[in-house]
């Protein structure tokens, strides 16, 4: 019997790639997973907060509905994205997609969902690209989803654009970016070492610079510096940092 998982996506780039190519590539640490997929069970997308580099704005949704097409296999060539390489994968059936920045918040949810069973914390489940799901879940999810499908074709360019506004160069995009598979973006030289900086004036004689260095210090966080530069700001005050965890 086909059973169901949550497909948890991180990284725009990595979603587009999914889209296009039809295919799910797999780091090695988590070829054991992998392989326990069978042809014919479903796969709910997931795209976190941060999928599209602007957790502020977006939400964590489902956004897709797919099905494995192939047995998970040994890559003769494996797919290198950054600096990771992925050398299994599998081939995919994908029957609808939402619109971009829409579909089923999962956040809404979790409390009618056994997969989540302390919902304070219910985000640390989703610290891995493969979520399985039980019966009861995956009706209730699958339910939700269904008002929000339509052909890929109408929404894969838009998909494929957003994805665009990333800079960094890439031989191929997978979808494992860390010991997670989908967990988070990709390390790769553009995502991870150019700094985002934003300047906001308060006063004439005073301003808040922060900037988000996109090195993550767990799956679903970011890291950030905030910079007071103010006349008579104490020095010990004048640099603080903090971990946003984002679900």
């Amino acid at each position: 019997m086909p059973r169901d998982y949550l497909l948890v996506i991180g990284e725009k780039v990595a979603l587009a790639w999914v889209l296009t190519e039809q295919r799910m590539a797999f780091h090695a640490k988590h070829r054991t997973n992998a392989m326990a997929l069978e042809v014919g069970d479903e796969l709910l997308i997931y795209t976190t907060r941060g999928c599209f580099h602007s957790p502020t704005r977006d939400a964590g949704r489902l956004m897709g509905l797919a099905s494995v097409a192939t047995p998970v296999h040994d890559l003769t060539e494996p797919i290198v994205f950054g600096e990771r390489r992925y050398t299994s994968g599998c081939a995919l059936a994908i029957h609808g997609v939402a619109a971009l920045r829409e579909g089923v918040e999962l956040s809404q949810l979790v409390t009618e969902l056994h997969v989540f069973p302390d919902a304070r914390t219910w985000g640390m489940q989703l610290r891995r690209s493969l979520v399985p799901l039980d019966k009861h879940d995956a009706t209730i999810l699958r339910r939700h989803l269904t008002t929000f499908l339509e052909p890929l074709e109408y929404h894969r360019d838009a998909y494929l654009q957003i994805a665009k506004s990333h800079k960094g160069q890439h031989q191929s995009a997978a979808t494992a970016p860390t010991s997670n598979d989908l967990s988070r973006p990709v390390k790769t030289s553009d995502l991870h070492q150019r700094p985002l900086t934003t300047f906001m004036q308060l006063v004439h004689t005073e301003r808040i610079v922060t900037s988000a260095t996109n090195t993550r210090p767990s799956p679903k966080s970011v890291t950030c510096l905030h910079e007071i530069q103010k006349p008579g700001t104490p020095r010990s005050l004048q640099r603080l940092s903090c971990c946003l965890y984002l679900p």
